[in-house]
């Protein structure tokens, strides 16, 4: 249950009604002709000719050539994935892969510090080869909006606990998870 739902009269309510109707239905005679119903539609003949009808493998997959392809694919397969380990091996020391792990495992708060932090320089950088090129001032409304969405980006990341307790954000967050 959504957490800003939890203490409604009416939510308890609705839950212990639908709580009450499915342990009555798990006791009654209902359920117990139901599964006895389902146990006779299984070992019925209908059911069996349906049920190898429907997992039956596909024509295609007698194939020579549908043979042949998945061979050669399970040949491939072998060799791409030692390249693939011996690439794992590799990085698996590296200063790169270390530090994007740390990201990974970093609070919300510092990848959005970070995020516009990087956004900023890049900015300043497109902004410093326009001048050097001799830009004009159209030419510098990207980086001033690139600008301006890493400064939201670093704010946001001084306001995360005021936004997270937001009913905005937690009314996303109950549709998203």
């Amino acid at each position: 249950m959504p957490g800003f739902l939890r203490g409604s009269l009416t939510v308890n309510f609705i839950s212990s009604f639908c709580r009450i109707l499915a342990n009555a239905y798990v006791c009654s005679r209902f359920k117990r002709f139901v599964d006895k119903c389902g146990v006779c539609v299984k070992q019925s003949t209908v059911y069996g000719l349906l049920s190898r009808y429907i997992n039956k493998r596909a024509y295609f997959e007698y194939s020579l050539t549908y043979r042949l392809i998945m061979r050669i694919i399970r040949l491939l397969d072998r060799p791409v994935g030692a390249i693939g380990g011996f690439f794992k091996y590799l990085a698996s020391g590296s200063e790169l892969i270390g530090s994007a792990d740390a990201l990974a495992c970093s609070s919300a708060k510092s990848r959005l510090e970070l995020t516009g932090i990087t956004g900023a320089m890049l900015a300043l950088g497109f902004t410093l080869g326009l001048l050097l090129k001799g830009g004009v001032g159209y030419d510098f409304m990207p980086p001033l909006a690139v600008s301006g969405a890493a400064l939201v980006v670093y704010l946001m990341s001084y306001l995360t606990d005021w936004f997270k307790y937001s009913l905005l954000y937690r009314l996303i967050k109950w549709f998203i998870g």
